[in-house]
């Protein structure tokens, strides 16, 4: 996220699964807090 094109754009899409590092609200909260750019979207529960 600190190199070219990810530092300079609008938005980035951060498609995570479902793992318990990265689920719920904390992760999310975490996410945009260390990149304002950055949008955490998780998958669907039984995605596989």
């Amino acid at each position: 996220m600190s190199s070219e094109p990810y530092k300079s754009a609008k938005t980035v899409f951060w498609i995570v699964d479902n793992g318990s590092s990265h689920s719920g609200k904390t992760s999310i909260a975490r996410m945009q807090d260390t990149y304002a750019n950055a949008r955490l979207i998780h998958l669907p529960v039984h995605a596989s």
